[in-house]
């Protein structure tokens, strides 16, 4: 509900443009509450385990201790896709009060573009967490992998646009000699989330790059099952005093 209200009072107090302004804030809201969830879900579903103990009663089980972390990711996912769906729908919400408004701006959105828009920031949430479940199979506290995937979040989805600004006529040379290196190294060691905000599509009817929105969608995926895998690695190998 906070999403749907807060995207129809922008688009309300917006001078012109008010249902595109409702859609770009509601999507806005969706990837920021999708993050936080996502952070609180494994906090609570891992973290939380972990720090009450109450992980003794599952490792007892006769069952491998990566079947434990792979039914947590699962987990998330599933409450992923159902807060993206929900998200969603309250925002198509706000978007039809705006529309039924009786004021008609010049340019159309594209609802269509949702389809394509809804499903990549679930691959994002995904990627968030499994990053923040691989931090929890390391760590003792669970508000260390919460702040960890907070840092990760912000930063993955800030690295395109911040190479973007290197790579512009804007940037000084001192600048990009003191932070394209940088850069460069740690894209190798976290994704470009940005590449995967489309909003454009279901914004503006600019869709995105088919080549480029497919290699982005596989480099993150895999970089999920790699977070993932890992996260199996270091917990099947964790000793619990």
């Amino acid at each position: 509900m906070l999403t749907a209200a807060t995207a129809w009072l922008a688009a309300e107090f917006s001078g012109r443009q008010p249902e595109t302004v409702g859609l770009d804030v509601g999507l806005s809201l969706i990837r920021l509450f999708g993050a936080l969830l996502v952070l609180f879900w494994v906090t609570e579903l891992l973290g939380k385990d972990l720090e009450r103990r109450t992980i003794y009663f599952v490792l007892a089980y006769p069952f491998p201790r990566s079947i434990y972390i792979l039914s947590r990711f699962l987990a998330i996912a599933g409450l992923a896709a159902m807060a993206v769906i929900g998200l969603g729908l309250f925002t198509l919400a706000a978007w039809w009060l705006v529309a039924h408004s009786g004021y008609e701006q010049s340019n159309q959105v594209y609802l269509h573009g949702l389809a394509l828009t809804l499903p990549l920031i679930w691959l994002d949430m995904l990627a968030i967490g499994a990053f923040t479940i691989l931090i929890s199979a390391l760590s003792t506290t669970p508000m260390l992998a919460f702040f960890v995937g907070l840092a990760f979040t912000v930063s993955a989805r800030s690295l395109g646009p911040i190479l973007a600004y290197l790579a512009s006529d804007q940037a000084t040379t001192k600048q990009v000699k003191i932070y394209q290196p940088l850069l460069d190294a740690i894209h190798w060691i976290i994704p470009d989330l940005s590449r995967l905000d489309v909003r454009s599509a279901t914004l503006y009817g600019i869709w995105p790059d088919t080549a480029t929105t497919l290699w982005s969608s596989a480099h993150v995926a895999l970089y999920t099952m790699i977070a993932l895998a890992l996260a199996m690695l270091f917990f099947q190998r964790r000793e619990f005093n």
